[in-house]
């Protein structure tokens, strides 16, 4: 069943509007700067890149996330003794994840969500961490969390799965008692160091399935290449009594929870990933920005003029000579009228509409990020005054707010999820 519907799944989410895998590769190059095609380029064409997206995304995020969100854990009664023992959970909770360094991983996790449409945190006990083993928090590459194609908005997909990569070493001793087919599996034979630290793909699949009608939660691991399945279990996140009613007693949560904290911003409520993000709809105004950047300093190039010489007069090589010395060079034209031997021909000026759609280019991008050079920290226009400097930042920082509820409504999961 999880085997089968892998392929259907990446393939879903491959289809527009979500689009993800080209969206994973072109977002990611344009953020870190990679925003031309050199095909279209000659030699000495100037490549002209004025990477207005990554000041609006460092902005966006040093808002977004500049501290790390605070549980608020309310006590099932008034007396002292539970007020007290709130107090100290939500202290202690806040805590770790400080010490985890969950506010840079949640950060990571939202550039992710503002530019590639989806971000991730995973949940997992480490046994390595710390003297006695440790609750840890990573960030998932979201290439390599694919969620079922039926989820809904917010909701609780049938099956989550996450690609991870490991050495066939590792892969044997986390799963030992599959040492002989995994060896089969991958053709290993005398268990050589090269052989055994070749990196492989597994997959781990956190799904829901119906026992006696009643939902229940495990977890899987396979290679499927091979149908090769790993290892199988229950959710081991939860405290299992025996009874339904019980486990909900015993437990934080009303189920066992999948470990995967999604975060959702633009999104029409009727899928589990975003149809759009910030970053995708401000793209094209960047390459608009850059297309007109460098015409306008292809012009600048040519501010000097050309100089154009009379073949009768001089040949190359003279002519080379003349223009590339010093100032008191001589030359001899055979010409009546020697201003007509060497003419310098200036470029054409830019008519001032030219640098005007630069500049609406820029505003345009501000304004779909929401970001304009106040709220980015940049220098305010000289002829506005600091009441109105003071209004327009407020404004921008109402935009960016519910962007802030959004990352609140995702670590508000991930506190539940960690606590559980």
């Amino acid at each position: 069943m999880l085997i089968d519907s892998l392929d259907s799944n990446v393939e879903y989410w491959n289809k527009k509007p979500w689009d993800l895998q080209r969206i994973d590769k072109e977002n990611v190059n344009f953020l870190l700067g990679d925003q031309l095609d050199e095909k279209e380029f000659l030699k000495n064409d100037s490549r002209y890149i004025d990477n207005r997206l990554f000041a609006s995304v460092r902005a966006i995020l040093s808002y977004a996330t500049g501290q790390l969100a605070v549980p608020e854990i309310i006590p099932s009664k008034g007396d002292e003794v539970f007020l007290k023992g709130a107090r100290n959970l939500q202290s202690a909770l806040y805590q770790h994840s400080l010490d985890d360094k969950v506010d840079s991983k949640t950060r990571a996790a939202v550039l992710n969500l503002i530019t590639r449409k989806r971000g991730f945190m995973k949940l997992r006990w480490d046994p390595n961490a710390g003297m006695y083993g440790d609750i840890v928090t990573e960030v998932c590459n979201p290439e390599d969390i694919i969620i079922d194609r039926h989820a809904g908005y917010l909701g609780n997909p049938n099956t989550i799965y996450h690609r991870i990569r490991c050495t066939i070493e590792e892969l044997i001793s986390r799963f030992p008692k599959k040492e002989a087919e995994i060896k089969q599996a991958f053709s290993i034979k005398q268990g050589r160091f090269t052989q055994m630290s070749r990196y492989v793909t597994y997959f781990e699949a956190w799904f829901t399935y119906m026992d006696k009608n009643v939902p229940k939660e495990g977890v899987a691991w396979f290679v499927p290449e091979y149908n090769l399945i790993l290892d199988k279990m229950p959710n081991p996140n939860w405290v299992y009594t025996g009874d339904d009613k019980q486990d909900k007693i015993a437990n934080l949560m009303q189920r066992p929870p999948k470990p995967f904290i999604g975060f959702n911003y633009m999104n029409l409520g009727h899928s589990f990933i975003d149809e759009t993000c910030l970053f995708e709809q401000a793209k094209p105004m960047q390459e608009m920005l850059n297309r007109r950047g460098r015409q306008i300093w292809e012009n600048a190039d040519y501010v000097n003029g050309r100089w154009v010489a009379s073949k009768k007069s001089f040949s190359e090589e003279d002519a080379y000579k003349l223009i590339n010395k010093g100032a008191k060079t001589i030359a001899l034209a055979d010409a009546d009228d020697v201003s007509k031997s060497l003419v310098n021909v200036a470029s054409a000026e830019l008519p001032a509409y030219v640098y005007n759609t630069l500049l609406d280019a820029r505003n345009e991008i501000d304004t779909m990020m929401g970001t304009p050079s106040v709220f980015r920290g940049a220098q305010p226009d000289q002829q506005d005054t600091l009441g109105r400097d003071m209004m327009v930042k407020q404004q921008s920082g109402m935009l960016q707010d519910d962007l802030v509820r959004a990352v609140s409504t995702g670590m508000e999961e991930y506190y539940k999820v960690k606590l559980q």
